[in-house]
């Protein structure tokens, strides 16, 4: 559920820093933000949906942050801005995006989903 308010938070932020260069990013971080709210409150209820919504929803914001990160990062090295603050905090949250699809993906020790051992043959 935290993980979707600092999605809400690091796309209005962007667009507060520099409106130009992030001028997309307030239109897709909310929505996505709201989703994975509500995804995370459905997952803390122990609803299989919470998780599978997560996932559907995280990899097109994940696509949607690459493509800013590209536009940030070649405007800044073209020298169109000089602010790095933005291509900075978006690509942060590429990073903690794909952390936290690992961290969905992948069983837990203690968790009862990890692998059973193989059975003697």
């Amino acid at each position: 559920m935290l993980y979707g308010l600092i999605v809400m938070i690091v796309g209005m932020l962007a667009h507060r820093l520099d409106p130009e260069l992030a001028k997309t990013l307030p239109w897709f971080s909310a929505p996505c933000g709201a989703l994975c709210i509500l995804w995370g409150v459905l997952g803390a209820r122990g609803l299989r949906a919470g998780r599978v919504g997560f996932v559907l929803t995280t990899i097109p914001l994940m696509y949607l942050l690459i493509v800013q990160v590209v536009f940030g990062w070649s405007a800044v090295l073209e020298k169109k801005t000089e602010k790095v603050s933005v291509p900075m905090l978006v690509t942060l949250m590429l990073v903690a995006s794909a952390a936290l699809l690992m961290y969905v993906f992948y069983p837990r020790p203690g968790s009862g989903t990890e692998a059973s051992p193989p059975r003697p043959s």
